[in-house]
């Protein structure tokens, strides 16, 4: 017999494995990278009176932005960015950036503030007080594992009634970024109802170094610094004097 959370997780493991096998893990890695060190470098508390929402909103706006972008193969972005991926469709749903392969679909979701790459996952929000697409994903679930809540997930499956993983097909990708810095880390997760806001998750990358990806003001041209400047001989000519100033 197998219980709900065993289920949940067979449901994780099935659909980690798709994703690495039609490469969409990688290009989701970079895309989430980017955004994050592109923010955290022009993030400034202290002269523009950025805030950690402020900082997770623009993250947001910006991942919509890029993943349509990229998708589309958008001219704005490099041609090395641009996703091929076979079977992933990415849209806008209910405002919400949406990827789907298949029949099952994933959403982002940034961690809250101060709970690291590798959060506790029993700290998260409960889905009531969160976003309708989140709270009807977490319900979708629920209903999929035989209504079986997070309080309950070690409930065995009756033999005549057995749990279907592939009936889970709601996944939150979430994921967080170091402060000052351009590593990022996610997990796969599938969200139920109950106390605990998931039912399983999965480690899908954790950055052990920056990569380059943080945009500094190396990259941009530079020319010599002021400091550096050769002098220059001011090009002044003196007038000369009339000659009636001089015999006065």
């Amino acid at each position: 017999m197998q219980s709900a959370q065993e289920a949940a997780a067979e449901a994780l493991d099935l659909f980690r494995a798709d994703l690495t096998r039609i490469g969409a893990i990688e290009p989701i890695r970079d895309l989430v990278g980017d955004v994050w060190s592109q923010n955290i470098d022009r993030h400034e508390p202290d002269v523009a009176g950025d805030t950690a929402l402020s900082l997770g909103q623009n993250c947001v706006e910006n991942l919509k932005t890029l993943a349509l972008r990229r998708y589309r193969r958008d001219e704005r972005e490099a041609v090395e960015d641009h996703w091929q991926i076979p079977g992933l469709q990415v849209e806008l749903i209910k405002n919400a950036l949406t990827l789907t392969h298949g029949n099952r679909r994933i959403l982002l979701m940034k961690v809250p503030p101060n709970l690291g790459r590798r959060p506790s996952f029993s700290q998260f929000p409960r889905w009531a007080s969160q976003s309708d697409v989140r709270h009807e994903m977490a319900v979708a679930n629920t209903y999929a594992l035989n209504g079986i809540r997070s309080d309950d997930l070690d409930q065995l499956t009756f033999a005549d009634d057995p749990y279907d993983p592939t009936l889970v097909r709601n996944f939150l990708l979430v994921w967080a970024g170091e402060e000052d810095s351009p590593k990022t880390g996610a997990h796969l997760t599938v969200p139920v109802m109950g106390i605990r806001p998931f039912a399983a998750q999965v480690e899908l990358w954790h950055d052990d170094d920056e990569k380059g990806r943080v945009r500094s003001n190396a990259d941009m041209p530079e020319g010599p610094r002021f400091d550096t400047q050769p002098a220059v001989e001011p090009a002044i000519a003196i007038k000369p004097r009339p000659a009636s100033e001089g015999n006065a």
